[in-house]
């Protein structure tokens, strides 16, 4: 039996839910870890960063619902949304900081900057899930 790994650090519980819903949407076990009771996770009072954990053997199969969801997202944006904004150095900063910017927004990065012609190297590729 697998054990519960954290998958994805949150902070705050709006970025959380998405993933909680996209789970439970998909029939995957996970836990949320932080310090405070479910109840205070549901009514916005706790802790800062929120865990989720899922097991290890479904790594993969999240990371492939999750790049699916937030590319699917992506086709709703309009070209208003204030990323589009961001200069391409700020955009790469997006990319090396996930936990604080949420897999749309790191996925809308990686999309703006391949649109511009900026190619994302693996290295950086790969530290991103």
């Amino acid at each position: 039996m697998s054990e519960f790994v954290t998958y994805k650090k949150y902070q705050n519980k709006e970025q959380a839910k998405e993933l909680i819903q996209l789970l439970t949407d998909n029939s995957i076990e996970f836990e949320v870890d932080d310090t405070t009771s479910l109840a205070d996770f549901i009514t916005g009072k706790g802790t800062e960063y929120f865990f989720i954990k899922i097991k290890t053997t479904d790594f993969i199969t999240v990371n492939d619902l999750l790049k699916k969801h937030t590319l699917q997202e992506i086709q709703h944006i309009g070209t208003d949304y204030y990323m589009f904004d961001f200069e391409n150095d700020e955009l790469i900063e997006v990319l090396t900081e996930p936990d604080s910017w949420g897999e749309l927004n790191v996925n809308l990065a990686k999309k703006i900057l391949a649109d511009r012609g900026v190619v994302i190297t693996k290295e950086l590729e790969d530290t991103l899930y």
